[in-house]
């Protein structure tokens, strides 16, 4: 605002002009001034919320953009499988068929399956242990167990010279799945929490492989007849075979086994044929032998069988193992 008399600018509170004096009282004080720096601040506020907001839109999608070029492979091997990133890992093409590999510049991770009668996770690890020790290597952690995705893993931490490795190791029907973490010491700790986030990632192939199992023993209790082929007897967690229907004390063996719903070839009067049919596939391991009455230990024996139904009600049985095939039906 100015002096209507000499034009001076005049500042709000003034009670006469500075310049010449003139009364300012009364006077209607132009507030267009001061609303119009407020609305330039308002403005400047606005203008600096949406460049903030733009800044944060484009550090979104390029977040996302890195996320879409990370891609996520998988290893399977048999029921097992983990998950890796590919722009820090690549397939070991050299392993071979029970054996799946994953390696960077300078470690590798390799998931191992194990089919052995023999073999189970406390004899595989002590049979480890001595081997390493044999090899002059150092076992630096032994820990009871892992839990990984509700499975309970074994771990091993052994090193020698430069060489640092990590074994996790787990036992399910009668198969031991190692996964194995080898590097440099330099490299060791940078490169751990990598192979942590892979081996988090470990899990069955199967949803709810326990509850499959317990519906297929649940079809499989009982007692089976095979004739001069032998007679079954299956309890929830105890399988007998007997050399006939009289359960004579004379030969029978007694062990524990797991069962599950499978995929098996159809077979015909003994002999395989073309086809496939649902089935159950049960494993035992033989621990005890009775013999005119008399219990004797013997080395764990794997027996595998096939179970499967045909139209008329009865079953085939087929021993895999060759002790005791034929057609049958549940007794009770």
């Amino acid at each position: 605002m100015k002096c209507e008399k000499c034009g001076k600018e005049i500042h709000n509170g003034e009670k006469n002009c500075s310049e010449c004096g003139t009364n300012l009282q009364g006077v209607i004080v132009d507030n267009s001034e001061i609303k119009k720096g407020y609305r330039n601040h308002l403005l400047l506020g606005i203008s600096l919320l949406i460049i903030v907001a733009c800044a944060l839109v484009c550090v979104i999608n390029i977040k996302d953009k890195l996320a879409k070029e990370k891609k996520i492979d998988t290893i399977v091997l048999k029921d097992m499988v983990f998950k890796y990133d590919t722009a820090l890992w690549q397939k070991d093409i050299d392993s071979d068929m029970n054996t799946k590999a994953i390696k960077s510049n300078n470690s590798t991770i390799k998931l191992s399956f194990y089919r052995d009668e023999n073999n189970d996770l406390d004899s595989y690890k002590s049979s480890l242990i001595e081997t390493l020790q044999n090899d002059n290597f150092v076992i630096a952690e032994d820990t009871e167990k892992y839990s990984i995705n509700g499975i309970e893993w074994q771990v091993i931490k052994y090193q020698k010279g430069d060489q640092v490795s990590v074994e996790l190791l787990y036992d399910y029907e009668y198969n031991v799945y190692v996964l194995n973490y080898t590097t440099s010491r330099s490299m060791y700790d940078t490169e751990i929490s990598m192979f942590k986030e892979i081996y988090d990632t470990l899990k069955y192939n199967v949803p709810d492989i326990y509850e499959l199992e317990e519906d297929a023993k649940k079809e499989l209790l009982g007692e089976w007849d095979l004739g001069n082929n032998g007679y079954y007897v299956i309890k929830p967690n105890i399988i007998r075979y007997y050399k006939d229907n009289t359960k004579s004390l004379d030969n029978v063996q007694t062990g524990t086994y797991i069962a599950k719903k499978a995929t098996c070839r159809k077979v015909e009067n003994g002999y395989p044929v073309s086809g496939y049919v649902d089935c159950i596939r049960l494993t035992a391991r033989y621990s005890e032998n009775i013999l005119g009455g008399y219990s004797i230990a013997v080395k764990d024996e794997l027996h595998e069988y096939e179970f499967m139904p045909n139209e008329d009600g009865t079953y085939y049985i087929n021993d895999l193992s060759g002790i005791g095939s034929g057609i049958t039906s549940k007794i009770k």
